[in-house]
């Protein structure tokens, strides 16, 4: 279905936004198919770069025609589509800036994925909502009354058939906002990064050479657009590349992993990306299935990131599929945040995985990476992130923001030429994380010849599946269960060797007077709670004692110590 892309870096180098290489790319070779969609029920819907743009065109003129101008603010309330990839564009082409949220497909509690909206327009201040019908229809009232349009996918006037071959005009350009990319946790709590035309271009100019994008590669991906590693991994770096793109949903990996693997068979997938639970989430649902035929031999990057990187996973991969082909230097860690657009390290073409085997006791208690024996007890296997991009300089440094020597283990800082603008509506938040051209990370690590090794976090953000956690908000949810001692619950992240992520452990001190019989039934509140409000599961829910949940004099939890606490108590 692909013909062969044709790539010119030269042109990223001279462009301004990142509408015009996507239009060059449209313009060009209109009638080539820019990616191909595969849906639920396994059909493949092949798009045209002149059909993407022409669509793209009709809502920038609806969007103005609505008022909606330069650098405006418009949310796309979409589902995993072409029409989802035709309002991003198009919303660019208007000189808006493009907020996507998650997929109205994916909430379980419609009432709630609809106040997350509103909340997410008042937040974000946006003057459009585009949207499916029914939901324009539930919304349109509110969001009306907070100054927003909201726009029918459905009734975008279009022309079927034709091409419109015109360039846009009154687009953004270089530091003007090109996309404002929201963090997980709930409405009150969730970041706005701002990301500037040029930052975004910056980063593809770096990550195209780190990935050593050619022509004849094809890139298959599956992570959701609303997140970073689903838009700039996948369909920015394709459609401003001209490098091919095959676009799966979510939900459809999540359900059947083994057809994404039968996806690059297919199509010849050279770079796709996998989260370390990815890893075993595919393992587990495929080594029972027939995989005769099956062909990784294209693969050349798999890229692993968005949480914690375990070797065992990956070597229990790579043995598990190298006999289809997989080779061992596809498996690409790298490191990065949506503040950095993307990644900031990743491990190069040409390496294979690099592992670091570290005393525990002095990692953590003396902050200091001492290597040791890998067969002598107490220590721990820690994988490299690999090295900066070009562009990205890494720095680690103590409490005070001093650089530290190598191998001993601080906060992670990083200054790049596609770091973000700051945080939408958080000047306070954007200078304590910003200073003389640093972005302090709030992760810790070491640096080791180079390379870059993360062994925790500053702050309590839990990641689980790549999806990031703000215990505040669980904790919140817990503290609103009848029975449930308000601030008396902590929630934290612990490694989870079997799944390849993080387990979500809630601890909460009852009442007095609460029965024993009774805790089940709270219990599995609480998780309906969790879930429905915030789309968490949680792993363990256990009532302790009163007094049992560590706090400071104050009244602040200290997440840290309560969780140190926990692991002592495990068998």
């Amino acid at each position: 279905m692909f013909r062969h892309a044709w790539i010119d870096f030269i042109m990223l180098d001279s462009c301004s936004s990142i509408v015009e290489p996507f239009v060059n790319n449209a313009l060009k070779e209109p009638d080539r198919i820019a990616l191909v969609l595969i849906s639920d029920d396994d059909t493949e819907e092949g798009l045209s770069c002149g059909r993407l743009h022409t669509e793209a065109h009709c809502l920038a003129r609806t969007l103005r025609s609505e008022g909606i101008g330069k650098q405006d603010i418009v949310v796309i309330c979409l589902n995993h589509s072409s029409e989802i990839l035709s309002a991003f564009w198009g919303v660019l082409y208007a000189g808006a800036i493009p907020v996507i949220s998650h997929y109205p497909e994916q909430v379980p509690d419609r009432e709630r994925f609809k106040e997350q909206i509103q909340g997410l327009v008042r937040n974000s201040g946006a003057r459009g909502v585009v949207a499916l019908p029914d939901l324009c229809e539930e919304l349109n009232a509110s969001l009306r009354d907070m100054g927003c349009k909201t726009v029918n996918v459905f009734e975008i006037p279009t022309s079927p058939g034709s091409t419109d071959l015109s360039a846009p005009d009154g687009y953004a350009r270089g530091e003007e906002i090109a996309y404002i990319q929201y963090t997980s946790g709930s409405t009150g709590r969730r970041k706005g990064v701002r990301l500037s035309h040029r930052a975004i271009l910056n980063f593809l100019r770096s990550y195209t050479k780190a990935l050593d994008i050619v022509p004849g590669d094809v890139i298959v991906n599956w992570p959701p657009l609303y997140h970073d590693l689903g838009l700039f991994s996948g369909v920015v770096l394709s459609l401003t590349t001209g490098i091919p793109l095959v676009l799966m949903s979510p939900f459809k990996w999540l359900r059947n992993p083994m057809a994404l693997l039968q996806a690059i068979h297919k199509h010849g997938g050279t770079h796709c990306i996998f989260p370390n639970f990815g890893l075993h989430h595919t393992l587990r649902a495929v080594k029972n299935q027939d995989l005769r035929g099956l062909d990784l031999s294209t693969l050349r990057f798999v890229g692993m990131g968005g949480e914690s990187i375990l070797y065992d996973s990956i070597n229990d991969f790579v043995d598990f599929f190298e006999p289809f082909g997989l080779r061992a230097t596809a498996m690409k860690p790298g490191y990065g945040m949506a503040e950095n657009t993307l990644a900031a390290t990743v491990t190069r073409m040409e390496d294979q995985v690099r592992v670091d085997r570290v005393d525990v006791r002095s990692l953590y208690d003396d902050g200091r990476a001492m290597s040791a024996a890998s067969d002598r007890k107490g220590t721990i296997t820690l994988v490299s992130c690999g090295l900066p991009l070009e562009g990205v300089e890494v720095c680690v440094v103590d409490s005070e923001r001093n650089p530290l020597p190598e191998r001993s283990v601080g906060e992670i800082a990083i200054r790049t030429g596609f770091l973000f603008s700051g945080y939408h509506r958080e000047p306070e938040l954007t200078a304590r994380a910003r200073e003389n051209g640093w972005f302090y990370t709030g992760d810790m690590g070491y640096l080791a010849d180079g390379h870059l090794y993360v062994c925790g976090r500053k702050k309590d953000l839990i990641i689980k599946g790549g999806q990031n956690i703000h215990p505040e908000d669980l904790e919140a949810v817990a503290n609103a269960v009848p029975g449930i001692r308000p601030g008396r619950a902590v929630a934290f992240g612990v490694n989870d060797p079997r799944s390849g992520s993080e387990r979500i452990v809630m601890l909460c001190e009852l009442k007095p007077g609460v029965p024993e019989e009774k805790k089940g039934e709270m219990a599995r509140e609480l998780r309906r709670r969790v879930f429905h409000e915030l789309y968490v599961s949680l792993s363990e829910v256990r009532f302790v004692e009163p007094g049992w949940i560590i706090k400071t004099y104050n009244g602040r939890m200290i997440r840290s110590a309560n969780r140190k606490k926990y692991l002592k108590e495990q068998p």
